[in-house]
């Protein structure tokens, strides 16, 4: 197989659980050996994610090479990114690139435009006295319609429910990038074949525009 690169943007605030999109690629490694994966973040170097766990983003905007594909993460700290022109810049310079949001990372994905006239998803579900993010969602970015899909696939534009179906998408990326039989194959490696399956079955991959 041919390597492919793949760009996970991290920033202040992304929740932990969406750390599952580098260990799924890791995993996916022992499928695809000559799979390359990296964190990104604006300034590069150690990033506060929710909750106080901290990672190292391996590169920042300026270092980080050509990727074939690049995923968004999502989290509490997604309203400050939706503000900051150089994150709007450095996703909307991948445009021509397989790009995919996961949970929240839709909203700093819509605030591009990139998906105006167009489709999503982003987190569903939500705990007492938090605001429903579909709501939220379109008060801020009416122009993009929403489906409540674990997918929405526009072809180079990905967008994946929230949280723990950053792993749903990542291996969608996957298939997108080489073929669904890898995609199935890592979903075995990983044990999450069977889950995979019922997310898809019970809420299933939407195309199209709106």
């Amino acid at each position: 197989m041919a390597m492919k690169k793949i760009g996970i943007f991290i920033y202040e605030g992304v929740e932990p659980i969406e750390i599952a999109i580098f260990g799924t690629l890791s995993m996916a490694k022992r499928v695809i050996p000559d799979l390359e994966m990296f964190l990104i973040s604006e300034s590069g170097g150690d990033v506060l994610l929710a909750n106080g766990l901290v990672v190292k983003a391996h590169h920042d905007f300026a270092s980080s090479p050509p990727v074939d594909a690049l995923i968004i993460c999502g989290g509490p700290g997604w309203p400050a990114q939706v503000k900051n022109t150089k994150v709007l810049q450095f996703i909307d310079a991948h445009r021509e690139t397989l790009t995919a949001s996961v949970c929240t990372g839709a909203m700093i994905f819509a605030a591009t435009g990139l998906l105006d006239g167009k489709v999503a998803t982003t987190k569903a579900s939500y705990a007492d006295g938090e605001a429903d993010p579909f709501e939220v969602f379109r008060e801020r970015f009416p122009k993009v319609g929403l489906n409540r899909a674990a997918i929405v696939d526009l072809g180079n534009q990905v967008t994946g429910g929230g949280v723990s179906l950053c792993i749903d998408t990542t291996l969608h990326v996957l298939a997108k990038l080489y073929d669904e039989e890898t995609a199935d194959k890592v979903a075995q490696v990983i044990c999450y074949d069977v889950a995979r399956a019922a997310n898809l079955r019970e809420r299933g991959i939407v195309a199209g525009t709106r």
